[in-house]
Formats: structure tokens, C-alpha cells, sequence
């Protein structure tokens, strides 16, 4: 286990940052919703879930190629294989060219013209975000949500499901309040999260405490919209308000503030158990 540690592919493998790939399940989002499990379309949007991710890859590349002098700086970030001179500026560059070069005509030619534009804008959105937005505090925060609402987007063009604005609203607010809370953790952590300062953090923390509460209004509007009830029982759907924002949001925050939460939201989702019982008992609910 050790050798495999030590090794260039572990690098490889934690420069492509496939732990992130688990934001990508958000494109299966609009079937769950719409309740569409046909083997084929399942087994299509797969290939699009794959396809996307290793795209995305990508982007954490090139921010890493950028961020390059930051990372070095920080008490986490310095680990990363470019950061830390495991992997070479020069071949992550090779790499993503090639990566590029070989996907490109593969998503050109196999998807239609708008599954393409998702594909550039968010690749166009990412390196604006690196070299610009991400120091802005603040905005920084409107754009994360913006590439989790593409990827819900992308799952709703491909299998030409239409998003509904309850869906989009609740999705909003609920990662506004995932991506205030990876920043107040930093801040809690570290005393420092890009721009941000510790005179910042109770605001974050309000910011995220409350786009959690509105999330769940607008989830009680969505549940008990006609777009939604073509699909599912309002009545059990009722169970999610206290699973997503008492057992999730709230206890997320709260060990936050405790120190006891890394600060990636997505980690601690992939390595708390609790999280893992939550999400099978929101899949048996919403498929009641």
C-alpha cells in the first residue's frame, strides 16, 4: 500500500482529483427527479458522467499550473503533486493538451451543438474563475454554485428533461450554502480562504445557515409543484426537510465550527458514514 503511495500513478490519480468526480453524479440529478431509470438512458448518461469528468479533470489541472505559487503557501494545498514536484509543470501541460486534443473531437462528434457549448462554457467559466473570480470574495461563491447548477443543466439537456425553476432555486441555495461552508471551514481552520478574513467568518456562516433554511422553503414549493407530483408522493418527499437540512446542513456547520470538518464539504461527504445513510434514505424515499 505504501509502494502504491509513493508512487507516479497515485500522483497522477490525485492530480486529476477523481474523489471530485462524485459533483459530476449531479448530471443523473433530472432522471432521479423525473424518475427516468431505463437501462439505455442510464447507461448514456454514464458515458456522459465519465466523458465530463475526465474533461473537468482538466480544469483542476490547469488551476493547479496557476495556482501553483499559492498552493506552495498553504498548510494543505502544498501537498498537491505540482505543488509539492511530484508532477512536473511541464507534463500536467502535456497531459491536459493531449487529454484535450483526444476529447475534443470524441464530445464534437457524438454530442449535439448544445451538450458542446456546456462542455466550452464550462471549461471558458473555470479559467475565468482561476484567474480572476476566485479573488473577488463574495462573488467567488455565486460562481461555484454556477458550475453545479451547469451540471445539472447538462443532465436535464442531454436526456432533454427540463429543469424547473423550484429545481434550480432549492439547487442554489443549497449549494450556496456548501460553498459558504467550505469557506468559514478554511477560515476556521487555517485563518485564511483566499480573500477572505477572519472578520468574514460570521457573515459566512450566516450566509450558509441561512441558504440552507431558504433551500428547504423552496424544497416544500417544489415537492407540492405539479412538475414534481407527476413523479412522486408528496407525502413521504416531506421526510427530506429534516434528513437534508437537520441531519446534513445544520450538523455539517456545526462540526464546522468545531474544527471537526475538513475543508472540503465533498471529502467529509465521502467519508462520513452518517452521510452515506442519509443519501440511501433520500434514494428510498424519492423512489417511494
Amino acid at each position: 500500500m505504501m509502494i502504491f503511495a509513493n508512487s507516479k500513478f497515485y500522483y497522477w490519480i490525485k492530480l486529476l482529483r477523481v474523489y471530485q468526480w462524485s459533483k459530476n453524479l449531479l448530471i443523473f440529478l433530472p432522471l432521479i427527479a423525473t424518475k427516468q431509470f431505463q437501462y439505455g438512458i442510464l447507461i448514456d448518461t454514464f458515458l456522459l458522467f465519465m466523458i465530463f469528468s475526465l474533461f473537468l479533470s482538466n480544469t483542476y489541472i490547469i488551476n493547479d499550473i496557476i495556482d501553483i505559487k499559492d498552493d506552495q503557501k498553504h498548510p494543505r494545498k502544498k501537498y498537491r503533486p505540482i505543488a509539492i514536484g511530484k508532477i512536473s509543470k511541464k507534463s500536467a501541460k502535456i497531459f491536459c493538451l493531449v487529454s484535450f486534443a483526444f476529447l475534443t473531437p470524441l464530445i464534437f462528434f457524438n454530442y449535439s451543438v448544445n451538450i458542446t457549448l456546456y462542455f466550452t462554457l464550462y471549461i471558458l467559466l473555470s479559467i475565468f474563475y482561476s484567474k480572476i473570480i476566485k479573488k473577488i470574495i463574495f462573488i467567488d461563491l455565486v460562481f461555484l454554485v454556477l458550475f453545479f447548477l451547469l451540471r445539472i443543466y447538462l443532465g436535464g439537456e442531454f436526456n432533454n428533461i427540463e429543469i424547473s425553476y423550484w429545481l434550480a432555486g432549492f439547487s442554489f441555495f443549497l449549494f450556496l450554502s456548501l460553498a459558504t461552508l467550505k469557506r468559514s471551514t478554511e477560515l476556521n481552520n487555517y485563518n485564511h480562504a483566499r480573500k477572505y478574513e477572519k472578520k468574514h467568518f460570521k457573515f459566512l456562516v450566516t450566509i450558509g445557515i441561512t441558504s440552507s433554511i431558504i433551500s428547504m422553503i423552496i424544497l416544500i414549493f417544489y415537492i407540492r409543484s405539479d412538475n414534481f407530483q407527476n413523479y412522486h408522493n408528496e407525502n413521504y418527499l416531506f421526510y427530506l426537510l429534516p434528513i437534508i437540512l437537520i441531519t446534513w446542513l445544520l450538523r455539517a456547520n456545526y462540526l464546522s465550527f468545531k474544527k471537526k470538518l475538513i475543508d472540503d464539504p465533498i471529502l467529509f461527504l465521502l467519508k462520513d458514514k452518517l452521510s452515506y445513510l442519509f443519501f440511501l434514505i433520500t434514494l428510498i424515499i424519492i423512489n417511494s
